[in-house]
């Protein structure tokens, strides 16, 4: 190694001798091989998909109705609608265009559902936003405040008690979420719709499923919120050992001696190319008295 090179505080080795720096910031890369640091990595990663795929959803359950014709000899009259089903998931203003029944004349009415899914969606985008923001906070002062982090006992308490509560935010919020799901896809399927739609009440009317919409992103926001569940629960226990909580209850060894430290060595003998302080006692040789 170049004599002018060194090695930063972080055991990073330097071209000049000086740790690696950013906008004039020491930077401790080592930490992103710790578990703290790679696990907030992945929160960070997770907490993206988690919010974008349920704020970006967007799908349509769709029927089609037929009425017989209207006179004798006519072909069937067919028409589809739409229900679109998009975030926020608030239903109150969504409107269904249609027929009251299959008379000719009849003329096209609006009809709208008062349903309302949207606090458990978005509890869930705001844990989501919060976890990102978070994570990268904290990801960012493991990065550059290493030795302010490792010498103030505070910071690791503060540390882990905002994740602890992000925690029981990604625990609870991803619980909520799946039951709103589950009641999502039930109360918007087309066939839950043909109930309640007037026209397909119609006796003379046949309501058939067309497309169920397209679930998938959904199913994939509940499996990152879980995995976001699981990761800020484990992340937990790496940022205790953190704290002063878990150091002082480090047992110290029985012998007294520092960890890591070989008995074995107080019983070594003088290196050979040295003196022993006292010669060996000589066979026969009593004391003088």
């Amino acid at each position: 190694m170049d004599p002018q090179a060194g090695i930063d505080p972080a055991g990073v080795p330097t071209a000049t001798g000086l740790p690696p720096t950013v906008g004039g910031m020491t930077l401790n890369p080592l930490v992103l091989r710790e578990p703290r640091g790679m696990i907030r990595i992945l929160q960070l990663i997770f907490a993206i998909l988690a919010f974008s795929t349920t704020t970006s959803f967007d799908t349509k359950s769709i029927l089609q109705v037929t009425c017989p014709p209207a006179t004798k000899g006519g072909s069937q009259s067919l028409s589809k609608i739409e229900y679109p089903v998009e975030y926020p998931f608030k239903f109150q203003t969504t409107t269904i265009f249609e027929k009251y029944n299959c008379s000719k004349n009849m003329p096209m009415i609006e009809q709208k559902f008062p349903m309302d899914f949207s606090s458990s969606a978005q509890f869930f985008v705001a844990t989501g936003v919060l976890g990102l923001l978070y994570s990268g906070a904290a990801l960012g002062l493991y990065l550059t405040k290493t030795p302010q982090y490792m010498t103030n006992p505070l910071l690791p308490v503060i540390d882990l008690g905002i994740t602890g509560l992000l925690s029981l935010f990604w625990v609870a919020g991803s619980a909520a979420w799946a039951l709103g799901v589950s009641d999502l896809k039930y109360y918007t399927h087309p066939k839950y719709l043909a109930n309640h739609i007037y026209i397909c009440k119609d006796v003379e009317s046949d309501c058939a499923v067309i497309d169920l919409g397209n679930w998938a992103p959904l199913n994939i926001s509940l499996l990152t919120g879980f995995t976001n569940a699981f990761l800020w629960c484990m992340s937990c226990w790496f940022v205790f050992k953190e704290t002063t909580f878990h150091q002082k209850n480090i047992p110290m060894p029985v012998s007294g001696l520092p960890p890591g430290f070989d008995q074995t060595q107080q019983q070594q003998p003088f290196p050979a190319h040295q003196q022993q302080p006292f010669p060996p006692p000589q066979q026969g040789f009593t004391a003088g008295y």
